[in-house]
């Protein structure tokens, strides 16, 4: 796991969650159309419409360059569309705050109707009392907080936990959820203060939200004297620098982000590494090789991949009481199920009407597992896909 903890839970985070829950309590009818949208995205008839469009652009891509990916993804969907195959809200609510990474990657500006989305997607990641706030804003108001030990539950405080302690989500989520507040709080404060100037030029700057004096501060320099007045200007000078960069990071900022990336692909091509293999045991076991601040990432990157007929031992079947779908708890054969980062824990959702079998399997039974890798964090794998049959040779 990496140690994200750190900054999460900075007092600067903390006052910026508090400041933007605390808007929204004050202001649910400025966030109800932010709520409208995420129910129809988080929706199961907008989730096949995307389907369905992602189907028609992949069929339209393999007509120009057909090639064995591109028919497998196409298989895949068309499997998920024909039964009508619903992944759980927590990964509609997921792909539905990844729909913003994507839009606005790299970009600095937001508008504010995408703004006050953000703002509340961050909300129910963040804010344990939402389901208790009655503001009528979204239906995922009432999505339970709990338990967040329970991986089988996908609750939002679950949700939570695995966005905060994710590196590949977590900074640029972050980053984008400050681009957001600066919109929605910039505008609230052209509401309340429509003579306040408003740029940089003017009689008074404003510098991350403090207000600087021009005339004043140029004032107090003139009168400096000596190596407090050098080291003055060094010091503006610097700081006029380092607010440039800033301003201009769109220019630079890629450049950087190239060679990481670069850094990167020539890491995962080494010999040694061992992200090309099948069996999800080794995948495991890859993970938790890696060094402390590795893991996180080293999971992501094998996300998408398919696993075949893997041995797992069953642990627990939770089924839906107005369903016939059934989520099960695999654990690798000869483990003990332990909460806590302790261990490896396999979940997957599927028909049950379609494995008979499972009306009557003991927990401790072996199965042999297929399926695509949908989540993948240090200790827990989600399948999607999945196909289960017994183990006729344990």
């Amino acid at each position: 796991m990496t140690d994200e903890s750190e900054e999460v839970i900075t007092p600067q985070v903390h006052e910026l969650l508090n400041d933007m829950a605390k808007d929204i309590r004050s202001n649910p009818a400025e966030y109800r159309e932010a709520g409208r949208w995420l129910d129809q995205y988080c929706g199961e008839a907008s989730y096949f419409a995307r389907k369905c469009d992602e189907l028609r652009d992949l069929k339209a891509q393999k007509e120009r360059s057909p090639t064995l990916p591109i028919e497998d993804h196409i298989k895949r969907i068309e499997e998920d569309i024909k039964p009508k195959r619903v992944p759980a809200l927590l990964i509609r609510f997921q792909q539905a705050r990844d729909s913003f990474l994507v839009k606005y990657k790299n970009q600095q500006f937001v508008p504010e109707e995408d703004a006050r989305r953000i703002i509340l997607i961050t909300w129910l990641l963040t804010d344990p009392d939402a389901e208790k706030a009655n503001l009528n804003i979204t239906q995922l108001e009432k999505w339970s907080w709990g338990p967040t030990n329970d991986v089988t539950k996908m609750s939002r405080g679950y949700a939570a936990y695995l966005w905060s302690h994710g590196g590949r989500v977590y900074r640029p989520w972050m980053k984008l959820v400050r681009i957001a507040w600066n919109k929605v709080a910039c505008g609230q404060q052209r509401e309340t203060s429509p003579a306040e100037p408003n740029t940089i030029v003017g009689e008074t700057w404003n510098v991350c939200g403090i207000p600087i004096h021009v005339r004043n501060l140029i004032y107090k320099l003139k009168h400096l004297k000596g190596w407090k007045r050098i080291a003055a200007y060094v010091g503006v000078c610097l700081a006029v620098g380092l607010l440039l960069a800033i301003a201009a990071r769109s220019l630079w900022l890629p450049l950087v982000r190239t060679t990481v990336k670069k850094t990167t692909a020539a890491f995962e091509s080494a010999p040694e590494d061992k992200k090309l293999l099948r069996s999800l045991k080794e995948i495991c076991e890859d993970i938790d090789s890696r060094p402390l601040l590795q893991p996180e990432d080293t999971a992501g990157h094998y996300v998408g991949m398919v696993i075949e007929k893997e041995p797992l031992q069953l642990h627990e079947i939770i089924k839906d009481a107005e369903s016939s779908k059934a989520n099960l708890l695999l654990l690798f054969p000869g483990e003990s199920f332990q909460l806590g980062p302790t261990g490896w824990k396999i979940s997957l959702d599927v028909d049950s009407s379609l494995y008979p079998f499972l009306n009557t399997a003991k927990r401790g039974v072996q199965l042999i597992v297929s399926g695509r890798i949908e989540l993948a964090s240090p200790g827990v794998i989600e399948l999607s896909d999945a196909s289960v049959e017994i183990d006729r040779h344990q």
